[in-house]
């Protein structure tokens, strides 16, 4: 395996959060789950949005954007990434 370099785009909570509208990070597990791990790691808060209490699996609330398609499945956090990939993790929008 080698390091490949990836974007995250921010929205909502997730740009609150993080104050930014993008980040880039460098991945050697090439898979979701390494994504996922950095965010947590490096913005503590984003655990509670990102991460099923129970199960310790991705929430069920979150929706994962790859390139601009909707990643769906079980085991999402095992799902390959590639340089260059553009990601997006996107909460529900509710309004009234």
């Amino acid at each position: 395996m080698y390091n490949l370099l990836i974007e995250v785009l921010y929205f909502a909570e997730f740009k609150d959060i993080t104050k930014k509208e993008t980040e880039t990070f460098i991945l050697s597990n090439n898979d979701l789950k390494e994504l996922i791990d950095l965010l947590i790691k490096k913005y503590h808060p984003m655990q509670e949005l990102l991460l099923d209490k129970k199960s310790d699996s991705l929430s069920n609330n979150i929706s994962v954007i790859v390139n601009n398609k909707s990643i769906h499945g079980q085991d999402i956090l095992s799902t390959s990434l590639n340089e260059g990939d553009k990601i997006a993790l996107l909460l529900p929008v509710s309004g009234g």
